[in-house]
């Protein structure tokens, strides 16, 4: 489990070096707050249609089954949370030729998210562990 986290660090600090050396117009630097589940949200251009976007706050989740015991009906965590995404554009130039807007790097994109949950604040279920993980792809499609 260190192993992941000291790799996911590591690419997390060679992603902001490289990102700030590859600032091309396509997309841009975008600082978003986050009011569902709070967090302060930071999304830096790593290319010309590809961001980076690590995000920290405290929000609510479920449980996981081989993490939670107890707890009957609506399972709920609240707790401090980390979420890196690296996401790929893929219809900037076609929302501009439609006269669409691309401001704050609004298009379709798929990604690779990471989501991480600290030890709870409240919650109605007993987590064999306080730390967490998910990651897998994801996809937006605007408008």
């Amino acid at each position: 489990m260190q192993k992941i986290f000291t790799t996911l660090i590591f690419s997390l600090i060679v992603t902001l070096t490289y990102a700030q050396h590859k600032n091309d117009v396509s997309t841009e630097k975008v600082w978003r707050l986050n009011f569902l589940n709070p967090a302060i949200e930071l999304e830096i251009p790593t290319g010309q249609y590809s961001t980076f976007s690590p995000a920290l706050g405290i929000g609510f989740g479920g449980g996981y089954p081989d993490l939670t015991s107890g707890g009957n009906g609506f399972i709920y965590i609240i707790s401090p949370f980390l979420d890196v995404q690296e996401k790929w554009f893929y219809n900037l130039n076609k929302r501009e030729n439609k006269n669409r807007t691309t401001e704050n790097n609004s298009g379709n994109f798929v990604s690779l998210r990471f989501i991480t949950r600290g030890n709870s604040i409240a919650e109605n279920v007993n987590r064999t562990s306080d730390f967490d993980f998910a990651m897998g792809p994801t996809w937006c499609k605007k408008r």
